[in-house]
């Protein structure tokens, strides 16, 4: 029997984000990056960010980290990025909050915070299949999580590869909300 091996490929929506939201001397945090899938979407310096070096668990092949340390305790000097972001990684940090402060204390003033997560509806669905009790949150919630560690100029995105008039987004917004598959949501420090 041929095992076939999974290959992660970068999703539409979370590239055009990131090019919307990197330019080309910004330096980029990649927090969770796993393979780093998202390394040569970035229109800046891209550093890969993951607690460990282990193989990825999906068979894709090792870790691509530039630096291995947890979410709660970055190894980077104050105000060192334009851009931090994580995909799919911020319900698996131990302490969110904690987090939070992190990233927020290495983002440069004005430095933008992308954090695209799995909603509510999703996560539970992840939980019973990982048998593991991890934080869920509706956007609305994460969106609240993120202003309660002090950043500001919060909106919520949407998982599509393009912009969209204020009634669409307000009308895709709810039925994401009542869906559920990913949270977004976006900063500034």
């Amino acid at each position: 029997m041929t095992m076939s091996i999974k290959k992660l490929v970068p999703l539409p929506f979370v590239e055009f984000l990131l090019k919307k939201y990197s330019k080309p001397d910004c330096f980029v945090l990649d927090v969770g990056c796993g393979p780093a899938i998202y390394r040569n979407t970035i229109n800046g310096k891209y550093i890969g960010l993951d607690i460990n070096k282990d193989s990825y668990f999906d068979l894709t092949g090792q870790r691509r980290m530039d630096t291995v340390a947890s979410a709660a305790s970055l190894p980077f000097k104050d105000n060192t990025f334009d851009l931090l972001f994580a995909k799919s990684a911020f319900y698996q940090f131990e302490d969110p909050l904690l987090a939070l402060f992190e990233f927020k204390r290495v983002l440069k003033a004005d430095g933008r915070l992308l954090l695209i997560d799995y909603n509510m509806r999703t996560q539970k669905r992840i939980q019973k299949k990982e048998m593991a009790n991890r934080p869920c949150w509706t956007q609305n919630e994460l969106k609240k999580i993120v202003e309660k560690s002090g950043f500001r100029c919060l909106e919520l995105l949407l998982a599509l590869p393009y912009d969209t008039g204020s009634f669409e987004k307000k009308i895709r917004l709810f039925l994401e909300e009542l869906i559920g598959l990913w949270a977004i949501v976006t900063a500034v420090k």
